[in-house]
């Protein structure tokens, strides 16, 4: 008689199958493990899945001996002998379980509400309070739709100060996190010396975005930025003024500054190295603008499997990945003129001036766009075993027309979904 084992799976491994592939992902170690349909112990591993507590009772014979060789020296699981235990080990399989007001029944395939306290679910708010600028950035128009940042337009329209102070009010009695004033040219708000007075009073994280050529119009208000908490965006491009730059870099040493550097290619990537040397920046973001520079961003940009398999992430992540899109989830815009949006590049989802707070999340929750576009929805993503474990679909994807910004080539109907 063969001698029985119990064979489980830690509960920090996650296993993804889609088609004919199966992934094992540790996400203590990064380690992995990819099979398909072609091992001999395929149909073995799809009964390990089926299982509720990733436990199975098992004899070694060798068509699985390798696959749990490998298993255990990847730390993802082990065997135990049936005579020394009690009875069959309970072992957790990992499951999210959504705790926001918003879930997914999936026995009716619809999503329902379990609260009216819609508001909770805003984690980052962004006010574009003016648009007046009198810079003249060729990609103004392209990069407000890629990343938080500066845009202009000839307009020059407001947000009305009273309805934004409103507005603040409400969600500084939430749990946001982060909270951001963009314009156009922020200084040139006519009620912006007020509006740094009330915000000194929110204890939340704020950023306050500017171009660098405008930054000597803030002489005026960076004092704003010693409170903690508060912290000024300037972003910086090509042409690179070295007179401003070396302006900033004084800056730095007393103030709460954040430097993002947009830049489009591979020279200006390379001008930027220099200048980073040369006045030693240490603490940056590098922002890529997209504008049909599809072999930089290639380069740069696109993610390898190695990439992907070697990023933090905890189990709790790769579940929000599997309901939620958690680049986008929780986040509003709101434009000068009050329309809100989810995302820079959907239609608005309201209006504050016009539309109550609760109406405007309402809309943000039943809209089957940005807070739930996930990629194992989304072509051709839900063809690629590692999708919950990539991270979220963002503006890039959407400003290129490309869901997979990647080098991961995955086959459907025997065609290449990567060029």
């Amino acid at each position: 008689m063969n001698r029985k084992f119990w064979f489980y799976i830690e509960p920090f491994v996650y296993i993804s199958m889609v088609n004919d592939n199966v992934l094992f992902y540790n996400t203590l170690n990064k380690k992995h493990i990819l099979f398909n349909k072609d091992n001999n112990f395929f149909n073995f591993i799809q009964l390990i899945e089926l299982k509720k507590n990733y436990v199975l009772e098992i004899d070694l014979s060798s068509n699985i001996r390798s696959f749990i060789k490998k298993i255990k020296k990847y730390y993802m699981g082990d065997i135990i002998p049936v005579e020394e235990s009690i009875k069959k080990p309970f072992q957790f399989k990992p499951i999210y379980k959504i705790s926001y007001v918003d879930y997914h029944d999936h026995e009716s395939n619809t999503y329902v509400k379990n609260s009216n306290n819609t508001i909770a679910n805003i984690r980052e708010m962004t006010f574009y309070i003016n648009t007046s600028c009198s810079q003249r950035c060729h990609f103004c128009e392209k990069a407000n739709k890629q990343f938080n940042t500066c845009y202009s337009n000839n307009h020059n329209k407001e947000l009305d100060y009273t309805v934004l102070k409103e507005s603040l009010i409400k969600i500084s009695e939430t749990n946001v996190k982060q909270i951001n004033i963009n314009g156009g040219n922020v200084t040139k708000y006519s009620k912006f010396k007020e509006l740094l007075t009330f915000l000194g009073k929110i204890r939340k994280n704020i950023g306050i975005c500017i171009n660098y050529l405008n930054i000597q119009e803030f002489k005026d208000y960076i004092s704003y930025f010693k409170q903690e908490g508060k912290v000024l965006r300037i972003y910086i491009h090509p042409p690179f003024d070295l007179h401003l730059l070396h302006y900033i870099k004084n800056l730095l040493v007393v103030y709460n500054i954040e430097l993002i550097f947009i830049i489009q290619n591979e020279k200006e990537l390379s001008e930027l190295n220099k200048i980073i040397d040369e006045y030693s920046f240490e603490d940056y973001t590098i922002q890529p603008l997209y504008d049909n520079n599809l072999s930089f961003f290639k380069k740069n940009v696109f993610n390898t499997k190695k990439d992907i398999l070697e990023r933090k992430i905890e189990m709790n992540e790769i579940f929000i990945n599997n309901e939620i899109n958690g680049f986008y989830y929780g986040k509003l815009i709101v434009m000068n003129d009050g329309h809100v949006y989810t995302n820079p590049n959907t239609p608005t989802i309201g209006n504050i001036i016009s539309d109550s707070m609760q109406i405007v999340m309402n809309n943000a929750l039943e809209e089957k766009g940005s807070w739930k576009k996930i990629r194992k929805n989304e072509e051709p993503c839900n063809q690629c075993v590692y999708n919950v474990i990539c991270p979220p679909i963002g503006n890039y994807e959407h400003v290129i027309g490309r869901n997979n910004l990647c080098k991961i080539n995955n086959t459907i109907n025997n065609k290449f979904v990567n060029d």
